[in-house]
């Protein structure tokens, strides 16, 4: 009767430091993990606003170049009213030259 008390005393000894073992375990695990993943996480953002910030430089650029070519497309009508403007007044000079 002695030895069974003192073996279940022991094996709840062994089960409790068993539990123990197993949550400190866990714990160190846990904050292992933990750790690496907000590493990658810290990683993976600064990949991602490194692509932003270089996409949004080429795209600046891209639109400043669009905004350009849409600049000079609009005084192009201008000229072409000035060239046509200069022919008529050349070719009613001609002819009146020409009487």
């Amino acid at each position: 009767m002695q030895f069974n008390a003192m073996n279940v005393r022991k094996d709840r000894i062994e089960s409790g430091l068993e539990q123990k073992i197993a949550s400190k375990v866990a714990q160190v695990f846990d904050k292992r993990i933990t750790g690496e993943v907000n590493k990658l996480k810290k990683t993976v953002d600064d990949k991602i606003e490194s692509v932003k910030s270089d996409t949004k430089a080429d795209l600046s650029s891209d639109i400043e170049a669009l905004n350009d070519k849409i600049g000079e497309m609009s005084s192009f009508p201008r000229v072409l009213m000035q060239i046509e403007h200069l022919v008529t007044e050349t070719l009613t000079q001609m002819l009146q030259g020409a009487k």
